[in-house]
């Protein structure tokens, strides 16, 4: 269990920043866990957000938050700067060594 990250993200990211995040962490295993704690729409990486669609660019008009409001669309680096969070994240805390292990 100590090589298992999981990010936790409110939305529906879309499976490349997954597959990035899970790529570039320096655990064994890490998961980009969607739809947790709200729905905050849908996040693209760079090339995807770049294509635009549905999903990046049209979704949020049918999409509600609270009553009378709407999300905006990300913006297209968005999806970068997540993954970029999350592993600097993910790296301070592989720096410190658990309480259990200090002698």
């Amino acid at each position: 269990m100590d090589d298992l990250g999981l990010v936790f993200y409110p939305g529906e990211p879309f499976t490349d920043l997954g597959l990035s995040l899970a790529a570039r962490s320096p655990l064994e295993e890490t998961l980009l866990v969607a739809m947790s704690n709200g729905a905050n729409g849908y996040l693209a990486g760079p090339e995807r957000a770049r294509l635009g669609g549905y999903q990046v660019s049209t979704a949020q008009r049918y999409a509600r938050l609270a009553e009378g409001t709407r999300p905006l669309p990300y913006a297209p680096e968005a999806g970068e700067r997540l993954l970029c969070e999350c592993l600097t994240l993910i790296d301070e805390l592989c720096r410190k060594e658990p309480a259990a292990r200090r002698t």
